[in-house]
């Protein structure tokens, strides 16, 4: 390690001079100085030293939280400061210059050169994956929630996760047949017998994804249910799990076809080019905390750390780091938020900040911090995907860490031009790509990593530096293979087709009722929002879509401009959008309205003036069209309706 330059010492003795300077007032103790309220008042100390940054930062909160002169209140007048409570405060600030010094020197410090150093951070909060463990199953239209409960499931088949029962019939090749069969859609039980993994503070069950709607008891009480088949969901459990004897985990899951607005599974995606696998597709995990104060983890299944470049040029970075933090205890306290970069060797310090946070008793709150970053190595794509690890601590008074969270995280700006097309981090990149489902032969949904590593293998051998995870959010492993080979990423929300049940009658299609009355549009609305905060921290998402071919079955239906129940739909599910991320652009997927084998632009219900970006789905020389110039002639068309 590099010797201390004299600057370094001559700021901290500065600095403590400086603290105690703002502790006295003409020779006497301040007494405008209170611990809690007054201490924003020496903020300047810090952040024009050479040691500014996250050391200033880390200072701070540091005194904010630790007693410095504790017995100095606004309720004590100066010349009653007792010599003890003056030379507490004199060393204390003392310690405070010294901390400063030591900071300095390990390059803690956003603005001091990284040091290489072994990282490490406790584990406060541990993931038990229940998948591989004996889990019975049945697939029983008839079965009651009362009959379910009071079953032994013991005449149940054995399975393990991830599990559907539509592993076969819907997804085979054989079902693409003119004598095909439908795939099976119906009422799948689940039924677990397991030991509480442990005794945290908090314990939460998640389960990364049911299809389509999930009901679920704990020892014989409901938890609640979800409605959505493709995104995350957490079930408080603290003091519900047995210690004594084992805990009975059981699981409705709903894949049935709706055929009313009123149906349960009336939700997003009411209908698609892709089967509905029904069952627990993904993991099931109990998440047990440390402490009761914790990131949030009843944030619509994020993790409740949120980070974004939100700052890039000359040679410097600024990553904005928001946290939400959970206090489930029954005291309040103040809390430090540590967020540190770590080089992708997972060791190497590259910038940290801290700051602190106040959290009252059964209550959340939120903090965002700056990490500035010196010569940011740059997610440049598939020509150099690199990926920093952003560890994210939580940490009381005393610097315990009472938990932590740990991203992969990539620095980059991704920013479109209606005329000039894409830019990464100011590089025009032309997006090339293909759309990627998460069916695969004779296992349909529940899919495991090598599958999805053959799909990338695929999309890297091909070249493509884009891909759409077509029609609904995918799973966070997908999302993390797209991080790490480069591609960028166009993430969507299952609104496809029509926002109502449709009705194909004498007359034709016919799509009634309002998605507001039925609850389909909050459901899509709360879709969109779990989207997005459970992958907002991946760097290879570009876009967020609100929708896919929803206007074609409507306009058929006769729905025009001036009456229909799409348009406003899109718009809230728009606003929500760039009310969760406005840092990265929406789009949406329209399909052609076809006149006498010709695209007709405007279509009847227009969706491209609503979202950021307007894309596109045409199928010349397939569903219609006679020549192949039909695709570029209906762009530049679109181009001249829509140039911004």
């Amino acid at each position: 390690m590099q010797r201390l330059r004299p600057a370094i010492t001559i700021m901290a003795l500065n600095s403590a001079r400086t603290v105690w300077a703002r502790l006295r007032v003409g020779g006497e103790m301040n007494p405008s100085y209170d611990r809690m309220r007054r201490l924003e008042s020496i903020q300047d100390t810090f952040t024009t030293t050479p040691c500014s940054g996250t050391v200033s930062q880390m200072l701070l909160a540091l005194i904010k939280v630790v007693p410095i002169g504790a017995h100095m209140s606004l309720h004590h007048c100066a010349k009653t400061a007792s010599w003890s409570d003056r030379v507490r405060a004199w060393a204390r600030a003392i310690c405070i210059a010294l901390a400063s010094i030591v900071v300095c020197a390990v390059g803690v410090a956003g603005d001091v050169k990284a040091q290489t150093s072994n990282f490490s951070v406790s584990q406060p909060r541990t993931v038990t994956v229940l998948d591989k463990q004996a889990w019975r199953f049945i697939q029983d239209d008839n079965l009651t929630d009362a009959a379910a409960l009071s079953s032994d499931a013991s005449t149940w088949s054995t399975v393990q996760l991830p599990h559907t029962w539509n592993a076969i019939d819907a997804a085979t090749t054989e079902q693409t047949a003119p004598t095909s069969q439908n795939y099976k859609r119906g009422l799948g039980w689940y039924r677990l017998e397991f030991d509480n993994p442990g005794t945290g503070a908090t314990q939460w069950l998640q389960f990364d994804g049911a299809s389509i709607v999930a009901d679920v008891w704990l020892n014989g009480q409901k938890l609640g249910q979800h409605k959505g088949a493709f995104t995350a969901f957490r079930f408080d459990v603290t003091g519900k799990l047995l210690t004594d004897q084992e805990n009975v985990l059981l699981v409705k899951t709903d894949n049935r076809a709706p055929t009313a607005n009123s149906d349960s599974t009336a939700i997003a995606p009411l209908s698609g080019d892709f089967n509905m696998s029904g069952g627990l597709y993904r993991s099931v995990s109990v998440v047990s905390t440390l402490d009761n104060v914790h990131f949030a983890l009843n944030d619509l299944g994020s993790s409740g750390i949120f980070a974004r470049t939100s700052a890039l040029g000359a040679g410097t970075a600024t990553v904005n780091v928001r946290a939400k933090v959970e206090n489930d205890g029954t005291a309040g306290g103040i809390y430090l938020i540590w967020a540190t970069l770590l080089e992708a060797d997972g060791r190497t310090i590259k910038s940290s900040a801290i700051s602190k946070i106040t959290v009252n008793s059964q209550a959340t709150a939120e903090r965002a911090l700056d990490v500035s970053v010196q010569a940011p190595h740059l997610w440049q794509g598939l020509e150099d995907p690199y990926l920093y690890t952003l560890v994210v601590e939580l940490k009381d008074a005393h610097l315990n860490t009472l938990d932590a969270v740990a991203h992969n995280f990539g620095i980059r700006t991704m920013t479109f031009d209606p005329n000039l097309g894409f830019f990464l981090n100011g590089q025009s990149t032309p997006l090339r790509g293909v759309d990627m489902h998460q069916d695969y032969y004779h296992k349909a949904w529940a899919i495991d990593p090598a599958n999805t590593d053959e799909s990338f293998a695929i999309i890297d051998e091909i070249g493509a530096n884009t891909l759409r995870l077509a029609h609904y959010p995918h799973a966070q492993y997908t999302l993390d293979h797209a991080d790490a080979l480069g591609v960028v990423v166009w993430a969507e929300v299952p609104f496809v087709n029509s926002s109502t049940v449709c009705v194909v009658g004498s007359t034709g299609f016919t799509c009634p009722g309002d998605p507001e009355a039925t609850g389909f549009a909050a459901n899509v609305r709360q879709q969109l929002q779990e989207l997005i905060r459970q992958q907002y921290n991946h760097p290879s998402i570009g876009l967020w879509s609100i929708g896919n071919e929803m206007t074609i079955i409507p306009i058929i239906a006769g729905q025009t401009n001036a009456n229909n129940n799409i348009q406003p739909l899109l718009r809230s599910l728009q606003a929500l959008a760039k009310a969760e991320d406005p840092s990265r652009v929406t789009t949406l997927a329209q399909e052609g309205y076809i006149v006498n084998d010709a695209v007709i632009e405007p279509p009847p219900v227009e969706a491209g003036p609503i979202a950021d970006t307007y894309s596109v789905n045409r199928y010349f020389l397939w569903y219609y069209g006679t020549g192949e110039g039909q695709f570029g002639q209906d762009l530049d068309t679109l181009h001249v309706l829509y140039p911004t």
